[in-house]
């Protein structure tokens, strides 16, 4: 079973792209699409959906710091930079999680 994306263009109409299930849990579904995970989601729903360095860092397991700074500065983890802090989207640290399973 897949899903399929249409989009309307004038008399068009054209495929955005084909999900395939990844997995599903407690009547969730994830979904793979071009090597991003599509979630509609129950991970980490005590924390805000921008979190900082130390949230991130909880996430991960408690990493050290060193390891955290070098997720960010390479872009293994996508994050923003605000004055000298990161704020990282809650997304990006589970499509990390789910890429690296």
């Amino acid at each position: 079973m897949f899903f399929q994306m249409y989009r309307k263009k004038g008399k068009k109409t054209e495929l955005i792209f084909i999900a395939l299930p990844y997995y599903t849990c407690t009547n969730k579904t994830y979904f793979l699409k071009e090597g991003a995970i599509l979630m509609n989601n129950s991970m980490f729903n005590d924390y805000p959906d921008l979190v900082d360095f130390n949230q991130m860092r909880e996430m991960l397991g408690n990493i050290g710091p060193t390891l955290a700074y070098k997720l960010l500065r390479n872009g293994t983890i996508k994050s923003i930079k605000v004055g000298r802090a990161y704020k990282i989207p809650k997304i990006n640290i589970i499509n990390y999680l789910m890429q690296n399973y």
